[in-house]
Formats: C-alpha cells, sequence, structure tokens
C-alpha cells in the first residue's frame, strides 16, 4: 500500500468515526509541546466546523504561553480545573476522545484517569507507539509532526479550510520540524 493509499485508509476512517458522533475529548501528551496544542487546536476547529461539541484537557496545570496567541488557546483545559469540566465527563456526554502526539496512555498524565470508559478512542501520531489506544490508531512515524496528520484527516474531509486552522497547523510543524531546519 502506497503512503498515499495509507493516508486516504486512515483520514476516512477517521472522519467516518467522527461523523458517527457529536461529544468529543482532545488530548495530548504531558508537557505539552507546541506541535501538541496546536494539533489539538487544529482538531478543534475541525470538529466545530462540523457542529460537534467537545472539550479540550491536558494535565498540564498552565498550557505553555507561548503558544497562547492561537484562536481558543484560553479553551484548553488543565486535569487540576476538573470542577469546570467534570460534569460534563461524569454526565456520559463524551462518546469520542481523540489523543493527538501521545504515543501511549502514560503519557497522558492524570488526564488518563478521567477518559470515559465507554468512549472509543481515536489516536493520531508520528511517535513510536507505546499502546494501541483504540479502534483507530493512526500512527506515521515518517510524519513531520502530529499536526501534519491532523491537517491530512481536515484535508481529506473536504471542508474549508480556516485561517484557524491553517494558523494551528503551520504552528505545529514549524515547531516539530525546528523551523523546518529537520524533517
Amino acid at each position: 500500500m502506497s503512503v498515499n493509499e495509507s493516508y486516504k485508509k486512515h483520514c476516512d476512517a477517521i472522519i467516518n468515526e467522527i461523523n458517527k458522533r457529536d461529544h468529543f475529548l482532545i488530548t495530548a501528551h504531558i508537557n505539552a509541546d507546541g506541535d501538541a496544542v496546536s494539533a489539538m487546536l487544529a482538531m478543534a476547529s475541525f470538529l466545530r466546523l462540523l457542529g460537534k461539541d467537545y472539550i479540550m484537557v491536558l494535565h498540564d496545570e498552565n498550557p505553555d504561553s507561548r503558544f497562547s496567541y492561537l484562536k481558543n488557546f484560553e479553551k484548553i483545559h488543565s486535569y487540576a480545573d476538573n470542577v469546570e469540566f467534570g460534569a460534563e465527563l461524569s454526565s456520559g456526554k463524551i462518546e469520542t476522545v481523540i489523543v493527538v502526539d501521545a504515543p501511549g496512555f502514560r503519557r497522558l498524565g492524570d488526564v488518563e484517569k478521567i477518559l470515559p470508559k465507554e468512549a472509543f478512542i481515536i489516536k493520531i501520531d508520528h511517535h513510536p507507539a507505546e499502546d494501541m489506544m483504540g479502534p483507530v490508531d493512526w500512527v506515521d512515524e515518517e510524519a513531520s509532526s502530529a499536526s501534519a496528520l491532523v491537517f491530512e484527516v481536515i484535508n481529506r474531509a473536504d471542508v474549508d479550510i480556516n485561517f484557524e486552522i491553517a494558523e494551528a497547523v503551520f504552528s505545529g510543524i514549524v515547531y516539530d520540524t525546528g523551523r523546518f531546519s529537520f524533517s
């Protein structure tokens, strides 16, 4: 299977599962870097375009403020803030968890504790896998960043890529490639 065919297969599977559900939790690894934050925000923008509900939660008490210029950065919750989002999680409303830029459960930190047991898990990552996290587990170690893979999903969905998505994806790629100094 060619890279192009593999990407189409994974993107189509992710889009298919997203289209089946309405309520999402988006998360990434501990000490979220520019790629993790950007991939989360790009995915959140995509879900918003599709009319889906979502919540973004990180283990980190304070997400890295260097990325606060990205639209909706302030909507990223910390696990420590569970007073704010705990009711939404405990209501059973979350149907799907989208994990970006994290190779396994232990890299989610305390967020792993709040993953709804019955939730469908989609993982999009470019690091060597530590865990198979769910039925849709896309890992491409040749990709420059998780943000680049999220872009592939959004682009395959045939939605208009707005400035918000483009800025998040570009920021994630720039961060993980050291400003394009390595692949």
